[in-house]
């Protein structure tokens, strides 16, 4: 079976944030990292499975990164 590739503009700090992570919360679904959002869920799944919840937050988190634009990421990092 094919899988499916989809993509999320980055975000620019112009666009519309809203929209954007309404479409990030989608690819992180399709991309099965939604548990990573939903503290519940990770929560439960770091008790059972720590090693797969620290697979899942980083994927995710990877994901994110990858779709900000290098001048909202850098503002970003420089702030962690």
């Amino acid at each position: 079976m094919a899988t499916a590739r989809f993509e999320v503009d980055k975000f620019t700090g112009e666009n519309d944030f809203n929209l954007w992570r309404i479409k990030m919360k989608a690819l992180l679904v399709q991309q099965e990292l939604s548990t990573s959002i939903d503290e519940t869920i990770m929560g439960t799944l770091r008790q059972s499975d720590a090693a797969k919840a620290m697979d899942v937050d980083a994927k995710a988190h990877s994901a994110i990164l990858l779709s900000l634009r290098d001048e909202v990421l850098r503002e970003i990092s420089s702030k962690t």
